[in-house]
Order: structure tokens, then sequence, then C-alpha cells
């Protein structure tokens, strides 16, 4: 059994989960090579799985992860894949404990 909230809310754009609320957004400037991103510092209703590394280089208010072809190994983190706990929907992935990286399409 999943968390439910009847707050506003961001949901999984496949089953409509409850994934985040919006006092949990803190960035929307982010973008990968998947698409736009949000940053967020706590996500509900989602399963971690390794994933391997991501490359995060800073220009400015933007970021761009990207899994291939690194810059520079200074710039690449350990992550973790992230997954609706329904529908096993690829949501993104954790970087932190409080920063999750959401793709814009797959929420709602």
């Amino acid at each position: 059994m999943g968390i439910h909230t009847e707050d506003s809310a961001y949901l999984c754009s496949t089953c409509h989960t409850f994934i985040a609320r919006p006092n949990d957004l803190k960035n929307i400037g982010i973008t990968s090579r998947l698409g736009n991103c949000f940053h967020f510092t706590k996500c509900y209703n989602i399963l971690e799985h390794d994933s391997g590394r991501v490359q995060i280089n800073k220009y400015g208010q933007v970021q761009y992860i990207e899994t291939t072809h690194p810059i520079d190994d200074l710039d690449l983190r350990e992550c973790k894949g992230i997954y609706c706990k329904l529908c096993n929907n690829n949501m993104g992935w954790k970087l932190e404990p409080d920063k999750f990286i959401i793709l814009q399409k797959r929420i709602i």
C-alpha cells in the first residue's frame, strides 16, 4: 500500500500515484538527455535500483545530467534509478538522500 495525500501533489504520469508534494520541489532549472527535470528534496511511492553513475555539469542555473561520455571524472556521481512503486515507470534518479531528480514528463 502506498502513501496518499488529499493536498495538491505531483503524480506519476502513467498511473497517477502520489510522488511528491509542491513544497518538496527545490529547483526546476535542470535538463537531461531525456528532457527537463525537477529537483525534489523528498519523494514518495518510489523504488530505488542501482543504476551506476551520472554526470552533472553546472552552467549557471541549469544542470545537465548525462550517463555517457563523461567530460571530467570530478563531475561523476553514483546514483540510483527511481521508479514508481505501482507501475514501475522510470521517474529519474536519486543522487543524495535529499536530492531526487524527476523527469518532468513522468509527473503530472
